[in-house]
């Protein structure tokens, strides 16, 4: 097995690859499928004034020539948006950085005097434009953020990579996987659902040809005025939701798919979260704010244990 780790994105990035040798390390570097993730940071990131991204931002109001990566990266954002019924909406921009989160997460802090921004009205309905044969778009009155969902594509497209490499593999960027086949020394990849708390795993799960996103407050969580905030943002509000929720992890055969349901049912709240998944037919776990913990019909087969 080989093991290559880097760090893009604001993630550590893990990718094993269960049917190579130590042998082929210097032959086969795992550069290609790197190079997948410092793509999508350099070009997706809203903290890198040289992106294609921070450019848009700049002028959401206009149309843009942008590379494909870009292209399809707001199509597929778009997509999301209509599929979750806007539930699921990158224009959190502006919200992020009124709480604080305008530059990377290392320099955030609870500035003397600040106070958490109030409640704003909802959106309008979001039309980008998109004109595939120049290659250009244009993103509306409102800039918009894609970390989470340019992770999941950055995971697909290097698990695309991958796979003309291997049959066998998993890969891990900071809560978005892909794993593919199975280890060597086991029938399936298994892999574990932090506890919110910081105490090790609160459940393991089986994954197999799929995805796994997990959207989480844990990491991402900071004060404003002295009030706790985290940087998943209602788009219906402009300020942090998901009422009564800590965390959703959700299995997907599209990693990008289940980065885009995991933020969703995180962003419905304790009240809805059964009730869409259900509906969705969405294998997905949940950890509620008290500690205790929930899943879909669709991820219980899916389970291999679970914290008593």
């Amino acid at each position: 097995m080989i093991k290559i780790q880097t760090k893009a994105m604001a993630s550590n990035i893990s990718i094993l690859i269960a049917d190579a040798s130590e042998s082929d390390t210097e032959e086969w570097q795992g550069a290609e499928v790197v190079s997948v993730f410092r793509r999508y940071e350099a070009t997706l990131s809203r903290f890198k004034e040289s992106s294609e991204l921070s450019e848009i931002n700049h002028d959401p109001s206009h149309m843009h020539r942008v590379s494909r990566l870009t292209f399809t990266a707001i199509k597929e954002a778009y997509e999301g948006y209509l599929e979750t019924q806007k539930i699921f909406d990158p224009r959190v921009f502006e919200d992020l950085c009124r709480l604080g989160y305008a530059e990377t997460f290392s320099q955030v802090g609870d500035e003397e005097g600040a106070m958490v921004p109030d409640r704003r009205n909802p959106l309008p309905t979001w039309s980008p434009e998109f004109d595939a044969r120049s290659l250009s778009v244009k993103v509306g009155s409102h800039p918009i953020d894609l970390g989470g969902i340019g992770k999941g594509l950055a995971v697909r497209d290097a698990a695309t990579t991958l796979g003309t490499y291997s049959s066998a593999f998993l890969i891990e960027a900071g809560g978005d996987c892909y794993a593919k086949g199975a280890p060597a020394d086991a029938d399936e990849w298994l892999i574990g659902i932090e506890n919110p708390n910081g105490t090790g795993h609160i459940a393991i799960v089986a994954v197999h040809d799929a995805g796994c996103a997990t959207s989480s407050i844990r990491l991402r969580s900071w004060r404003r005025g002295g009030v706790p905030v985290h940087h998943l943002i209602d788009p219906a509000t402009g300020l942090p939701g998901g009422e009564g929720l800590l965390s959703v992890t959700v299995l997907h055969s599209d990693p990008a798919r289940a980065e885009v349901l995991s933020k969703t049912l995180f962003l419905s709240g304790q009240n809805r979260i059964n009730e869409i998944a259900e509906e969705e037919n969405v294998a997905a776990f949940w950890v509620f704010d008290d500690g205790s913990y929930r899943f879909s019909t669709q991820m219980q087969d899916q389970l291999r244990w679970l914290a008593s």
